[in-house]
């Protein structure tokens, strides 16, 4: 059987043009994002479930994130705390954990 780890964490780790960014993907399913579907799996009324991305696709996928204008201290932050804790999704929910020191909680 295999198990997969999963960080819970809050949308407040995410800038509010990150959210916008990710709502917009989800809105209008945007072409002008390479990866496929841009590590995202879901939205709901809360938050995001994500993919993270693996070792190999990593610095691609920041790289693509960083040209499409996500924050390096919002998701590109998050992403490589989930790559180096060996996360393979994330779930932002409003009522997320908000307690990752290494991280910044961003108010909007």
């Amino acid at each position: 059987m295999a198990t997969y780890k999963i960080i819970d964490l809050s949308t407040a780790y995410l800038t509010e043009n990150d959210a916008n960014l990710l709502n917009e993907h989800v809105l209008h399913n945007s072409e002008r994002f390479s990866s496929d579907p841009l590590l995202l799996f879901s939205k709901y009324g809360a938050g995001y479930i994500m993919r993270v991305p693996e070792d190999d696709m990593l610095e691609e996928e920041l790289d693509d994130m960083r040209k499409h204008g996500f924050n390096e201290a919002g998701l590109i932050a998050v992403m490589k705390y989930a790559h180096n804790n060996d996360a393979c999704m994330l779930r932002f929910d409003r009522d997320g954990d908000e307690s990752i020191e290494e991280l910044t909680l961003h108010n909007w």
